[in-house]
């Protein structure tokens, strides 16, 4: 670095120095024979490790989630400007550091100061929005290459634990040491095939992984497995299914997901075994629902529901539900297929009769001999498991592009 010598100056000119000399870039003489130390090199960045979704990754500042690029080559990046804009490279101001699980002698830098292990510049990605852990960019398909995460041992992503964790139905498979969220199986699914594709994935995740899976304590590695998505990303199977988060589960344990009715089948909880389980409050009971359609009842009356108020019901008191996918006074039901498995709708052998306070001037029926109210076919929801379960208010099924619901209805023909 060269050293200059501040001579007698106006005032002006020896603010300037001083103001450059504090950024490092000339050291300013105090006198002559006399030099002021130089600053001390700015630390670089560190980059450690996390337990994620994933499995144990790499990450970088406020331990976001770092990602590599298959376009690059060792020590060169082939993220241009427009690609930076969703790629943010990771940079450093000095020798990038290694914290913990992170071998120091494999960190590097490239000549624009964009840090690299084993010789892979390193990225964040914009949609994981400064968040901890988050991986929504794992295997996305971008700029000519894919991304992936980066494991420990610097390879391109990888290998997810599953574990067993209590929930309120027993020990149930759920995801690595750090996130073991509750997983689930789907009835529809084959062991090589998802069926929860489109509007379904957001609500029901996949178990992604880029290595080879791993077994927890009390999981059987001989059953895991994995299949490759139409997307290009590996999804865990185990016995078989091929298995998932629900967003709708905000904490380990939890198992609001089970035996839900959503998408292209029902959802449950996997065993030590890989088979699914089939009890809970809103699975039903014996395989079967206690509220399930019966030939000729054509008796609609009002029951209190907790959640619900007070809504119609049929002579058991079982709630009945209309269906937005229908139009008002159809003759018809657009609920075909697996949606009539989940929502078998309610038929009458003759004309259909008010009790309660349900209004018989409400009541119609279609030709085929669904009873609707208010010009609304009515429909049972399979699990409801007791005369007192109202589990199908605001239940969705989903026809592409859009979802439509089931709700109960008020004695006056409105939703609940």
């Amino acid at each position: 670095m060269n050293h200059i010598t501040a001579r007698r100056r106006g005032p002006a000119a020896l603010s300037v120095l001083t103001t450059v000399a504090a950024f490092g870039l000339l050291t300013v003489a105090a006198g002559p024979g006399t030099s002021m130390a130089a600053p001390s090199a700015p630390s670089g960045t560190t980059i450690s490790t996390k337990t994620t979704s994933l499995g144990l990754i790499a990450v970088g500042a406020s331990h976001r989630s770092v990602y590599l690029f298959t376009k690059d080559t060792k020590g060169h990046s082939a993220c241009g400007p427009t690609c930076r804009k969703t790629w943010p490279r990771v940079m450093t101001a000095g020798s990038p550091q290694a914290g913990s699980g992170i071998k120091q002698s494999r960190l590097g830098q490239t000549s624009a100061h964009q840090v690299t292990y084993y010789g892979h510049p390193l990225y964040y990605y914009v949609g994981d929005h400064r968040t901890a852990g988050s991986t929504k960019g794992q295997g996305r398909s971008e700029f000519g290459g894919h991304w992936w995460v980066v494991s420990p041992n610097g390879a391109a992503g990888t290998g997810t634990t599953l574990t067993l964790h209590a929930t309120p139905e027993g020990q149930a498979l759920a995801g690595p040491p750090g996130h073991a969220r509750t997983l689930y199986m789907l009835s529809s699914d084959t062991k090589t095939h998802t069926t929860c594709t489109g509007a379904c994935a957001p609500s029901w995740p996949p178990l992604i992984t880029t290595g080879r899976p791993h077994a927890g304590s009390g999981v059987t590695a001989s059953l895991i497995s994995t299949f490759v998505r139409t997307d290009g990303t590996r999804q865990v199977t185990y016995n078989g299914h091929p298995v998932y988060y629900f967003a709708g589960d905000s904490g380990v344990g939890q198992d609001n997901g089970q035996c839900l009715y959503e998408g292209p089948g029902t959802w449950h909880m996997g065993d030590s075994a890989g088979h699914p389980i089939k009890t809970g409050s809103a699975c039903p009971s014996g395989g079967a629902s206690a509220c399930t359609p019966r030939p000729g009842d054509g008796v609609v009356s009002t029951a209190t529901k907790a959640g619900v108020g007070t809504v119609i019901v049929d002579s058991l008191g079982c709630t009945l539900y209309e269906y937005t996918g229908d139009a008002q006074n159809a003759a018809t039901s657009t609920c075909t297929g697996g949606c009539a498995t989940a929502w078998p709708p309610m038929h009458a052998s003759g004309a259909p009769t008010a009790q309660g306070s349900a209004q018989q001037g409400l009541l119609g029926q279609t030709p085929s001999g669904q009873v609707t109210y208010n010009g609304h076919l009515l429909y049972y929801y399979a699990s409801d498991t007791s005369p007192s379960a109202a589990n199908g208010e605001g239940g969705a099924e989903y026809v592409p592009p859009h979802y439509y619901y089931f709700y109960a209805l008020h004695a006056n023909g409105t939703q609940a």
